[in-house]
């Protein structure tokens, strides 16, 4: 074969490539689990079959009847986190003119609009914040947002319709379909936008990156389970790193196990969190969230607040009874320290500082404070005999500087964190009457009476669902 014969055959060989290439890209994705982005925070897949008698069309848009949609229920339905955190939702459809009829009938109800269709790709818009897109295989919903979002939800969905490799391609697909249940989970420890996912970065080192831990989950839900209306979902917490594998299990060494008291479990009030941590990795994540941050430099004008935390070394415990309608919480909040010299004369006024006249503190008790601030009152003072210091609201005068409900014990498998949540008392809030964390929340969790998360060492978790 002379130079030009195997010129021809590597020019040949090249146009092959290329025109596989432009003929993969021409070909739409018919998998609607291909839609599923691989870089997806969170992914539920859900045995539709299974669980549709349990209401699951709570999981679509509002507005929208799985009875008349058309949804294929003999296939999986999955709901997801996109990287910008929005929740997507994805399923098979057995004829597309069932999402056409329901959309019609929800324009007729000004509850809809009608975008555009293009090469059998259908759009609308929601009015409750969902963007919508089907077509002969399959229907997609994004969202919640307001109707400013609207372009960067259809930048989104585009991606997600035209981007690169799907979840399902990926080693993370692969280990959450060995989780075992007709619900499966896989999620980022960060799937949750702060200060939300602070109450599991508790969890981590201070220098871990909640992103590279993983949670995988699988469980039993409806008839099979079979528990008397409570779901018990074990997880496990695992990493990719292996580096960050040793973090977690040198961090989950030095821990030792709660004990909870019997008073925490009556469901008595909106939320309950006990969990361990050191100064370092508290101040870290208080000061990795903006608004948070802001809030300390505001006390840190009156008192030493950094001082104080950075001397946290053992139990962190955090009650909360109200949240306004601007999600001012009523709380109590205490934790172990080494050190607790700085509440002997936390009255005394801070040198140098010009703001100190935005704020007051005042004595009301040995070792007990007040804190003024504008319109807002603010508890704290420590407890020497219990080793605690405590922050609370007026509400919690009473209590705060009584010793931890919570204990510690040595115990190999024993549980490092916990909270709890009662979502009657929660939904009843002024705070979550409405906006897009109450719809997603009301969406997450629509018939359950509380949840509860328990984290254990071996990088063990458990989240109950009581209804």
């Amino acid at each position: 074969m002379n130079k030009k014969q195997k010129n021809y055959i590597c020019i040949g060989v090249a146009a092959l490539i290329i025109i596989i290439g432009v003929v993969y890209m021409l070909i739409p994705r018919t998998t609607y689990a291909d839609y599923v982005p691989e870089q997806a925070k969170a992914v539920v897949q859900i045995e539709a079959a299974e669980l549709q008698g349990l209401a699951l069309g709570k999981a679509l848009p509002e507005g929208f009847s799985p009875e008349t949609c058309c949804i294929d229920w003999t296939q999986p339905v999955y709901a997801f986190i996109t990287p910008n955190e929005y929740i997507g939702v994805a399923a098979a459809l057995t004829d597309e003119s069932g999402v056409s009829a329901q959309i019609n009938s929800l324009i007729s109800k000004k509850e809809c609009q009608l975008l555009d269709s293009d090469c059998g790709q259908h759009w609308a818009w929601l009015t409750s914040g969902w963007l919508l897109t089907w077509n002969e295989h399959s229907v997609h919903a994004l969202g919640p947002g307001v109707a400013q979002e609207r372009d960067i939800l259809r930048q989104t969905m585009n991606h997600l319709l035209e981007g690169d490799e799907p979840f399902a391609a990926t080693d993370r697909y692969d280990e959450l379909m060995k989780q075992k249940g007709n619900v499966r989970i896989f999620a980022q420890l960060d799937a949750l936008p702060s200060p939300y996912n602070l109450l599991f970065r508790l969890d981590l080192p201070a220098d871990c990156d909640p992103a590279t831990v993983h949670l995988y989950a699988g469980a039993e839900i409806g008839a099979k389970a079979n528990q008397g209306g409570t779901t018990s979902i074990n997880c496990t917490l695992t990493a990719e790193d292996n580096a960050v594998l040793q973090q977690l299990d040198a961090c989950d060494a030095q821990k030792k196990s709660l004990t909870i008291p019997p008073t925490v479990k009556n469901d008595s009030t909106l939320f309950v969190m006990a969990t361990q941590t050191k100064g370092k990795e508290l101040l870290s994540l208080l000061k990795s969230n903006r608004s948070i941050r802001d809030l300390l430099l505001g006390i840190n004008q009156a008192i030493e607040f950094n001082r104080i935390a950075e001397q946290t070394d053992g139990l962190l415990c955090l009650e909360i009874s109200r949240l306004t309608k601007d999600w001012e919480p009523t709380f109590c909040l205490k934790a172990e320290a080494k050190d607790l010299s700085a509440f002997d004369n936390a009255d005394q006024k801070k040198e140098g500082d010009g703001k100190q006249e935005e704020s007051s503190v005042k004595r009301v008790g040995d070792c007990a404070y007040e804190l003024r601030s504008e319109n807002k009152q603010l508890r704290f003072g420590a407890n020497k005999e219990a080793g605690l210091y405590y922050f609370c609201s007026p509400a919690y005068s009473a209590t705060a500087a009584k010793p931890m409900a919570f204990g510690k014990e040595e115990k190999a498998d024993g549980m490092v964190s916990y909270f709890h949540v009662n979502l009657h008392t929660l939904f009843a809030q002024p705070a979550l009457q409405d906006g897009a964390v109450a719809n997603i929340l009301k969406m997450l969790f629509p018939d359950a009476r509380s949840v509860t998360y328990e984290s254990h060492k071996g990088r063990k978790a458990k989240l109950v669902l009581r209804q």
